[in-house]
């Protein structure tokens, strides 16, 4: 019996010694993970703080990005404000060089350079926040435009009644550039 016992504590032994032995090889290789775990550490660590710098430069920049798009929104409308000043103002000149054009045809009695310069004015679309002045040159035109128009029909009729064909087609014309062109072509017609 003892000799039964003996055997069976050595093959509890030998079985023993070689779980020992794989826990030891399993711990080994455990120690071996561990270690190159360990050396990794520094190098986490090293890209961590990288991360952490790249994001805050990416905020910085960003806000840099936001500022700059907001300069641009500014200096845009800034860009259209000119630009609408620039339009208005060369509209104000063009208004007075149309009345003064239109001022010298008539007394020169040019019907022709007349209605041209009044040409001008017939697309010239008055703004809300027109001058005294811009308004005052508005009211001066309509009252050439309704002269001239009441000259050239005029003229039109004469040259009619005189039987006077080229007459006739200049003056037609003339009704067509002063925005009475359905009258100027009854009269043509007639």
């Amino acid at each position: 019996v003892l000799e039964a016992q003996i055997r069976e504590l050595q093959e509890k032994s030998v079985a023993s010694a070689a779980a020992l032995r794989t826990l030891v090889s399993q711990g080994e290789a455990l120690q071996a993970r561990v270690q190159g775990k360990r050396t990794l550490r520094p190098y986490i660590t090293e890209m961590r703080s990288e991360g952490e710098a790249l994001e805050r430069k990416l905020a910085e920049s960003s806000t840099v990005v936001q500022m700059v798009v907001e300069n641009v929104r500014r200096l845009d409308l800034a860009q259209a404000n000119t630009r609408k000043a620039l339009d208005r103002a060369e509209s104000i000149v063009g208004l007075k060089a149309t009345v003064d054009g239109v001022a010298s045809a008539i007394v020169e009695e040019d019907w022709e350079k007349a209605a041209q310069s009044m040409q001008r004015y017939l697309h010239v679309s008055p703004e809300a926040s027109s001058t005294q002045t811009e308004e005052a040159a508005l009211e001066s035109l309509r009252k050439s435009l309704v002269w001239l128009r009441s000259i050239v029909a005029e003229k039109c009729q004469k040259a009619i009644d005189a039987r006077d064909e080229a007459g006739v087609v200049r003056f037609c014309r003339l009704m067509t550039q002063l925005g009475c062109a359905a009258d100027g072509a009854a009269r043509f017609a007639d």
